[in-house]
């Protein structure tokens, strides 16, 4: 091995252990508690050192989503899409990759997530190289959602007069604003009863019943949903409520 090869994997190296360092800081004391003095010490680098590597903490956050979190996520939602065979289960399976993607690595899920909260990083201050691959990561999983749906237009499970990219957009907020809830109130006793995954099924079927042409999918779906809706019922909120009812 070259002096300069050795120098190149050296180099590649301390990059490595600085995005691992960092992702250590930034779970935590979070992202506006993290400062580059706090990343320099973790990595145990000099300051300088660290610049010359990164020279702003938004661009340290984008670069580890760039080379952890979304890899991470595009796993999980790969695994998923090769075990399902049929449109509607895809984009099922894709519903509860995400969810069991949050589960595993809440910290990787929030972080996504935050990338496009408003007031949380200074996009200018992430290198625009960084900044296009995040967004280009993110075009290829809805342009490969699309491509289902097409696949659904195409042998006749869904309509054919709807926009594609509104659908798909409805499902990610619908998913990401249930599964931050789910995160939030798991340990919560009124819940605990609940079945987290069954709650992202459903809400993914009720989203594909509003599209599909499938009476017998709708039919399907809607048995599944009521059959879910009465035995994930917070049991001690019905014995609370028939205790009323006797009463009164």
């Amino acid at each position: 091995m070259g002096i300069l090869e050795r120098k190149q994997k050296e180099k590649e190296k301390r990059r490595l252990d600085i995005l691992k360092a960092a992702l250590k800081v930034f779970l935590r004391v979070g992202y506006n508690n993290t400062s580059m003095d706090l990343i320099a010490e973790e990595a145990q680098l000099s300051k300088g050192t660290l610049y010359l590597y990164y020279k702003t903490k938004d661009d340290l956050y984008a670069s580890v989503l760039l080379e952890k979190g979304f890899p991470t996520l595009i796993k999980f939602l790969n695994e998923a899409d090769s075990k399902a065979n049929s449109i509607e289960d895809k984009i099922l399976s894709f519903s509860l990759a995400y969810y069991r993607f949050a589960v595993s690595y809440p910290e990787f899920f929030n972080m996504i997530n935050e990338l496009h909260s408003e007031g949380t990083l200074n996009l200018s201050n992430i290198k625009p190289e960084t900044l296009e691959s995040l967004r280009k990561i993110e075009e290829d999983i809805f342009k490969e959602k699309l491509l289902t749906f097409q696949k659904g237009i195409e042998t006749g499970i869904f309509n054919d007069d709807f926009s594609t990219c509104y659908a798909i957009t409805q499902l990610w907020l619908a998913l990401t604003g249930t599964i931050q809830l789910l995160l939030s109130i798991h340990k919560s006793e009124m819940f605990k009863n609940l079945n987290p995954e069954d709650v992202v099924s459903d809400l993914t079927k009720v989203f594909i019943m509003a599209y599909t042409n499938s009476k017998t999918l709708i039919n399907q779906y809607r048995k599944d949903i009521f059959n879910n809706s009465r035995k994930q019922a917070p049991t001690h909120l019905v014995d609370e409520l028939h205790q009323i009812k006797s009463e009164n």
